[in-house]
């Protein structure tokens, strides 16, 4: 029935790097140690380092770190450590996901360090990897993929691995002599991407028993970063590592040929940097020995496929946890037919699941395969294949459904006791409400797919139908939310307002609209609350902000600004949370008020905001600073409830250890302690999150502010020409009016209409 096989999926390492420089006789006065310092990527997650900032140095145009001892010997041995915790992610795409290629941003910094030469190394002019790369660009129709996989079947097939060990050889050597070892066999696919301006690198690694491998990556625009092990196709003819990372090697650096401030008067500069360097001054003489090991400890078990129980109610499948695990897919084939019968998908955070759509008395066979969500591109863990064959199934229940009626308008409001998976259908959708921007008449909407029991959300569908949403256990959501619910079993009764807030309930026309006098919400609907006052618009001069190489930057406005119309940037809030992927869900916002903390994306170089009047108002994990000095923000809020996290000059989020300071005009990272207490058990460690944009939907509704009579008017006053002081008036956009005519303005952080 089942013999269970370890799928080649995520392994965690306690890990040692050490070089030590021993003296042999005489006097050594100063030793120099580097070693290279591994950091999280797309392929690892790297916790727990012990080194301090102080002794780790970045590269310029590079994200490569190194660590620098220097000193005097003070006895037999210098010796440069580092300890760390690192998961390892074996990497296999499915290339037929990008079914759209976008052309390459050439200002992007990935594709201005990516495709230059570093001759004699990479060297694009070098007559063989001219003919070859021409020939097969040819072939390949100009398409980006095919001709990766052409290059990559060309290495394969045309070239010997030789010459093991003897580091990077400039790339006429390796063409010359025909090949090389695994970097040098890397050296030729990276030669060949970037002679057709395809951003390619080699990727660097140490494996934790102490041996060595370097593979290529390419780059696709608006996806990311594609693996490809050109000696493993030497090693392996039929297989496909196309698209493949073995997941078995700490990386220690990406690209070749690095310049590194070292202390003197020049950079020194590395081909490869992989192990470690060392200097050492005086009479007598010295040796060098260098180190990496890792374990697993004794309490790691390997995640694995545990068990697949076969009985009349179905296949129950039992699973250990996979580290990284966005999702689980389990495909099922009919032995008899060769016909795929059953794909299903299980949260990331489940452990387990039954499979019940299945014939009795048939023979089967199924793969069971994590999957790890990269930025844009989805990637398998490996697979596990086994087989089974199914008995009576006279007992199978049907899955646990929870019955959701669309209206007549195509909209429900639902708020319910158990927790539905919304991933089954594209054809119904949940959203929840994350902001709104009054001087558009617009709220927000953005969607997702894992509902917690509880939480409130609108849902979208073919009117008039009825849905079966699966029932899940998962509780690994949160969400920040404008939907108030009821699931208290009865049906309850809202007035007009709540405090500073404005109640809306969802009308069978599918509008939201401002409750009059009072109005009855149903057991398990929601209604929508709204604040019944603005904050005075904050018009002032421009912002300029500037993006690094990270491609990332928190930020706080200083002042109300417009991001609608600034090419290359994007502003984003962080509207909720899941801890099973680690993934942050972002909203893009156009329109922030002051003091509204977002995250900005784009690529490096300054930008302008322009400024203009906001009436706007968002569900926000981010809290910004705009007091005019640096703010000291702890480890967690007083009451224990949220655990801080900050963005590091790197683009990563780390969790705040025992302080930080966060600057004027910046902002910080608030989530709930119960959610993030595996991310954040090491204080200071990198967070790692994934982060996501997920589909955002804009509904027309009408504001009602606090005062007025409530029959769903902007609260827009109404004042005749005549009445115009000469006082400062604003156009919607910012723009200051000196003799303002008919229409709607902003004055003193007010609308006024001119009539």
């Amino acid at each position: 029935m089942l013999l269970p096989l370890t799928a080649n999926a995520q392994i965690t390492y306690q890990c040692k790097t050490s070089a030590v420089v021993t003296k042999n006789n005489g006097d050594i006065n100063k030793v120099r140690l580097i070693l290279p310092v591994p950091s999280s990527s797309i392929y690892q997650d790297i916790d727990d380092m012990n080194l301090s900032k102080d002794e780790i140095y970045g590269i310029d145009n590079s994200d490569n770190l190194y660590a620098k001892k220097e000193g005097e010997m003070s006895g037999d041995n210098f010796e440069l450590t580092e300890t760390y915790t690192v998961t390892l992610y074996p990497m296999y795409i499915d290339m037929s996901q990008f079914t759209t290629l976008y052309p390459y941003d050439t200002n992007s910094e990935i594709y201005q360090r990516y495709t230059v030469d570093k001759v004699p190394y990479i060297d694009t002019s070098n007559a063989k990897i001219q003919e070859i790369s021409t020939r097969l660009w040819t072939d390949a129709k100009e398409n980006i993929i095919d001709y990766a996989r052409l290059c990559y079947e060309h290495v394969g097939a045309s070239y010997s691995y030789i010459n093991p060990n003897t580091g990077i050889h400039t790339i006429e050597e390796i063409m010359n002599a025909g090949g090389g070892d695994c970097g040098n066999l890397a050296s030729i696919f990276v030669n060949l991407m970037r002679a057709k301006k395809i951003p390619a690198r080699h990727i660097v690694t140490v494996r934790p028993d102490g041996s060595y491998h370097v593979w290529a990556d390419f780059y696709l625009q608006n996806y990311g970063w594609i693996p490809v092990d050109v000696n493993m196709k030497l090693d392996d003819p039929s297989g496909n590592y196309f698209g493949y990372c073995r997941g078995d090697g700490i990386i220690m650096s990406d690209d070749i040929c690095h310049s590194l401030d070292i202390g003197e008067k020049e950079p020194f500069y590395v081909v490869l940097l992989q192990t470690y360097l060392w200097w050492y001054w005086g009479s007598g003489s010295a040796s060098d020995s260098y180190l990496t090991e890792g374990t697993t400890g004794g309490d790691w078990v390997s995640p694995q496929l545990e068990s697949v129980d076969v009985s009349s109610a179905g296949v129950k499948l039992v699973w250990t946890s996979f580290v990284g695990a966005t999702s689980y897919k389990i495909v099922v084939f009919n032995n008899n037919t060769a016909e795929k019968e059953l794909e299903q998908l299980v949260s990331g955070g489940s452990t387990g699941t039954v499979l019940k759509k299945l014939s009795p008395y048939t023979s089967y066979r199924a793969q069971f395969i994590p999957v790890r969500k990269v930025g844009n591109i989805e990637t398998t863990m490996g697979t596990t294949d086994f087989s089974f064959v199914t008995k009576d199934l006279s007992d199978v229940e049907l899955e646990e459904t929870e019955p959701i009626t669309i209206g007549k308008s195509g909209k429900a409001s639902y708020c319910g006791d158990q927790s539905l998976d919304f991933s089954f259908s594209d054809e119904v959708k949940a959203y929840i409400a994350t902001g709104f921007d009054e001087t558009e008449g617009t709220i927000w909407l953005t969607r997702v797919k894992d509902v917690p029991a509880g939480t409130p959300v609108l849902i979208k569908g073919e009117a008039e139908k009825t849905y079966q949403v699966p029932v899940t256990d998962s509780e690994n959501s949160y969400y920040t939310n404008m939907f108030v619910g009821n699931s208290s079993g009865a049906t309850i009764q809202i007035t007009e307002t709540d405090g500073d807030l404005v109640n809306y309930y969802l009308s069978g026309d599918g509008a939201f609209k401002s409750v009059k006098n009072y109005a009855n919400i149903g057991n398990n609907k929601c209604y929508l609350q709204l604040p019944g006052t603005f904050a005075p618009s904050a018009v002032g001069a421009p912002q300029t902000v500037t993006i690094k190489s990270s491609g990332k930057a928190s930020f706080a406005a200083p002042v109300d600004l417009d991001f609608t119309n600034v090419a290359g940037l994007k502003a984003f809030t962080a509207t909720g949370y899941d801890k099973s992927s680690k993934t942050i869900w972002l909203t893009r916002v156009m329109k922030v008020q002051k003091g509204e903390g977002v995250l900005l994306k784009g690529d490096a170089n300054d930008y302008e905001i322009p400024s203009v009047a906001v009436q706007s108002s968002y569900m926000n994990m981010f809290k910004g600073n705009t007091s005019g000095a640096q703010i000291k923000v702890l480890e967690k809020s007083d009451d224990g409830s949220q655990t801080n996290f900050y963005l590091k000059a790197d683009g990563t989020f780390v969790s705040v250890n025992g302080y930080v300071n966060i600057n004027n005009n910046k902002c910080y990272l608030e989530l709930p302690t119960d959610m993030v207490s595996g991310v954040a058990s090491t204080r200071g460690a990198e967070a790692n999150f994934i982060l996501e944009e997920p589909e955002v939907l804009k509904l027309p509704i009408s504001f009602r502010s606090l005062g007025n009579d409530g029959d769903g008017t902007t609260g827009v006053k109404e004042v005749k020409s005549g009445e115009v002081k000469s006082e400062e008036w604003f156009t919607l956009q910012g723009q200051r009016v000196v003799n303002p005519g008919k229409g709607l303005y902003i004055k003193n952080g007010k609308k006024v209409m001119i009539k």
